[in-house]
């Protein structure tokens, strides 16, 4: 099972970004993968391959077999999981699952005490992400394995034709956004991550970025990029210095 922070061989983007004098221990933790991890069932792990050339653009992966794993602080303890049930069978689907109190954003499923598990809802670009984010719908919220089996489908298909899900994309490697949060040192914190897909047999789903608060109960907008503060490039700036002063 690969542990999706800090693996050797990725080439990733990170900053760390102070916000606001209000919390001056506040900050977005934010990844971005250089070629994206293409996680499927099909038995492809660790290689480049050629991708999908689609008129004329080639479109190229880091492809990862599932389940793949995502260690977000990097303590050593998995906080989600993306999974699939591959091809061979009649349904497909990508599903993410949550570990201990981690949760992700969903509509549970199931009637009369049954228990289906849940469908991850895409949250809007721009939107506020934390505490405050409600539903008026009862199914609708943050569900974890104690009351959804673990388990949350990402995109479903039968025979090859999407069911069910809100991540199989509208458009071409159309981005949307799966809002999570997980536990550390007894506080929540509240995270999204950047994914889409290709194809509509339900067994690859693409991760491009992810972001997290790391102060807890701390809201943070989907999908928007931190910028590094001043203090941040006045460090650069002298860590630079201090390499040309060395040679």
């Amino acid at each position: 099972m690969a542990i999706g922070c800090g693996l050797p061989g990725l080439l990733l983007v990170v900053f760390s970004v102070t916000l606001g004098l209000q919390n001056s221990r506040a900050a977005v933790i934010y990844q971005s993968y250089a070629l994206p991890l293409g996680i499927n069932t099909l038995g492809r792990d660790g290689g480049r391959g050629p991708g999908y050339i689609i008129e004329g653009t080639r479109y190229t992966f880091d492809w990862r077999a599932a389940p793949y794993s995502f260690d977000f602080d990097g303590n050593g303890s998995v906080d989600l999981t993306i999974s699939g049930n591959g091809r061979t069978s009649f349904t497909t689907s990508m599903f993410v699952t949550q570990h201990g109190s981690n949760q992700v954003w969903s509509v549970a499923e199931g009637f009369a005490g049954l228990d289906f598990g849940s469908h991850a809802l895409a949250l809007l670009g721009g939107s506020t992400l934390g505490s405050g984010l409600y539903s008026e719908n009862p199914m609708v919220g943050w569900h974890n394995e104690d009351d959804t089996q673990g388990f949350s489908i990402l995109m479903e298909a039968i025979s090859g034709s999407p069911v069910s899900g809100t991540f199989f994309p509208r458009t071409l490697f159309e981005q949307k956004y799966l809002g999570f949060r997980f536990e550390r040192d007894g506080g929540l914190h509240y995270g999204w991550m950047a994914l889409s897909a290709y194809a509509f047999y339900g067994d690859e789903i693409y991760v491009y970025s992810w972001a997290y608060e790391s102060e807890p109960d701390t809201a943070l907008v989907v999908g928007q990029v931190p910028e590094p503060t001043v203090q941040a490039l006045q460090g650069l700036g002298t860590g630079f210095a201090m390499r040309r002063r060395r040679r």
